[in-house]
């Protein structure tokens, strides 16, 4: 069941990734379902920021006058985050993993993101643009706290 959604739409720069950050977090610590769980909310802020950071620098090739659309939808215990772009496409399955032990400089963000989160997909169409769609599962006991007096 869909319990929440919030849609965020920013300009194809870095400088606005850390608002990205702050809405995804901020979306997971006030939707109860997703609340509690710390370490899942960083894992998914890490994932869009990455996945985003790509749309920026390859699908944009860093031009800054495109848009970047994101939907933020709480699914029971879990969230769902729908990336969109204009921007080139690439093919998503043929991007082969870093050879982590040369620790090159740059290209771990999809690696990042497949095991920062529970579901990753990635399609594009020339007419319709790029979508992301992230998937990760919040730990419903993390935000299970010890029954709190009031004090009048």
């Amino acid at each position: 069941m869909d319990t929440g959604c919030v849609e965020l739409t920013i300009p194809s720069r870095l400088q606005y990734l850390p608002l990205v950050g702050i809405c995804v977090a901020g979306f997971c610590r006030w939707t109860p379902e997703l609340s509690g769980d710390e370490k899942a909310v960083y894992e998914v802020q890490l994932a869009v920021q990455e996945a985003a950071t790509n749309v920026i620098k390859h699908a944009y090739e860093g031009r800054t006058d495109g848009q970047i659309k994101f939907v933020l939808r709480s699914l029971d215990a879990e969230l769902e985050v729908e990336i969109t772009d204009r921007g080139k496409g690439f093919d998503f399955d043929s991007v082969p993993a870093p050879p982590l032990s040369e620790l090159p400089e740059g290209g771990y963000g999809i690696f990042l993101i497949k095991r920062l989160v529970d579901a990753v997909s990635y399609h594009s169409d020339p007419a319709a643009g790029n979508r992301w769609c992230l998937r990760k599962r919040f730990d419903q006991s993390q935000g299970q706290s010890p029954a709190t007096t009031s004090i009048r």
